[in-house]
């Protein structure tokens, strides 16, 4: 396991794809945090984390979209499929790689605050690290999510319009609560509402129900993964 996670972590910075995550992620979290700091001459940081989870959607597929796309695409899938290692492990050391890249991007990010503390603005460590606790959470769902969606097809175009829809999904499936008649049709859907549970840890508090929750999607997706891999080792 930690063999493929190293080499999963040394693709990321072999290949153009580790830098251009973190290049793209650090420049969209910094322009999204000017505009929702700075320019409107506030210390909240609310709207920040808000927009930065609708911004999930379109860059944590930059990341996941190669994790087992490429594999497939190169044949080198069978060369999973008979290492000697289960392939819970196989995914899980690749899910790492991706978790460890976007942690990186997210503690990148951070220097924000450092910005906003310099500038004269009253900075909430509370506040600031249950965001960032947050958006690891959130993160690691939806990289499990991409994890998934990769798995399924050999195509990294297929791979990031999939886990964009997917995500969208699941960011904004709650909407629809207020519409939807039935009681057991709403609780279904809030279950999959990965934007709905943030709240309480962006503020500062701590919520032993949302991380859970955040941990059970990103398991069920990484178990879905396993049980895709193992019906091609058996057939």
């Amino acid at each position: 396991m930690l063999a493929i996670f190293k080499r999963e972590m040394r693709a990321y910075f072999s290949t153009p794809i580790g830098y251009v995550f973190l290049a793209v992620f650090t420049a969209v979290s910094g322009v999204v945090f000017a505009l929702s700091t700075y320019m409107a001459d506030t210390a909240s940081v609310s709207t920040y984390f808000t927009m930065m989870t609708v911004a999930y959607v379109l860059l944590i597929p930059i990341l996941t979209m190669k994790i087992f796309s490429d594999e497939l695409r190169s044949k080198t899938d069978q060369l999973l499929l008979t290492a000697p290692v289960s392939l819970t492990s196989v995914v899980f050391a690749k899910y790492f790689a991706a978790l460890c890249m976007y942690m990186l991007a997210v503690t990148l990010s951070m220097v924000n605050f450092l910005f906003l503390a310099f500038n004269g603005y009253t900075v909430q460590l509370g506040i600031a690290v249950g965001m960032f606790i947050s958006m690891i959470l959130i993160g690691m769902a939806c990289i499990a999510v991409g994890v998934f969606i990769s798995s399924l097809t050999e195509s990294q175009l297929v791979a990031v319009l999939l886990t964009m829809v997917v995500l969208v999904v699941m960011m904004f499936v709650n909407i629809f609560n207020s519409v939807i008649p039935y009681a057991w049709l709403r609780t279904v859907l809030s279950w999959f509402a990965i934007n709905s549970r943030y709240g309480t840890l962006a503020a500062g508090r701590f919520d032993f129900t949302a991380i859970l929750y955040y941990i059970s999607i990103a398991g069920t997706f990484l178990l879905l993964t396993v049980r895709v891999f193992e019906k091609k080792r058996w057939h």
